[in-house]
Order: structure tokens, then sequence, then C-alpha cells
């Protein structure tokens, strides 16, 4: 199972490959044969393509954003237990059941 903090990376990994697939989406087209000689079919494009990238990357960066908060909490969360564990110190809940005094 992939530790926590390989989630960003992932989506870094994610963000890096859809870059690079969106650009060779936008030379092939540009390169084909109806918009070679035509400078209003690129120029259309080329607004239609701006627009989609307007709406994909302010998305895939608040997922990548979100994530590594996610991961943070988590990270911070299981420090915290060690911490109390290690130290032999358990939380108060945990305390009052061990000598079998509840009212502890």
């Amino acid at each position: 199972m992939p530790s926590a903090a390989a989630a960003p990376m992932f989506f870094f990994f994610v963000m890096l490959v859809l870059t690079f697939y969106l650009i060779s989406i936008y030379t092939g087209t540009v390169n084909s044969d109806p918009y070679k000689n035509n400078p209003a079919l690129i120029a259309d494009y080329s607004h239609k393509y701006i627009n989609t990238l307007a709406y994909l990357f302010p998305l895939m960066f608040s997922n990548f954003i979100c994530s590594i908060f996610a991961n943070y909490a988590v990270i911070v969360d299981k420090a915290k237990r060690n911490i109390r564990i290690v130290n032999g110190h358990f939380p108060v809940q945990y305390q009052a059941n061990l000598d079998g005094n509840p009212w502890r």
C-alpha cells in the first residue's frame, strides 16, 4: 500500500502527463491539413484550447493542493498518536479502564 506522501507526487505526475498530452494534441491539430494555411481556423481552435485549459488547470491544481493538506492531516495525526504511545502516556479515555476504575 502506498504511503500518504505518495499521493501528491501522483497528482503532480498526472498533471505533468496531461500537460504534455494536451500540448501534443494542440500541435497535432494545428499541423493537420485543414488548419495548415488557415489562420482563422488556428485562431478559433486556439481560443477553444485556451478556454479548455482555463477550466482544467485550476481544478487540477486545487485537487493537488487539497491532497497535500489531507496527507498533512493524516501524517500529523499519526505522529501525535506515536508521540503519546512512545512516552507511555495514553489519552485519558484509555487510562480509565487500565486498572478497572471507570471514574478516573
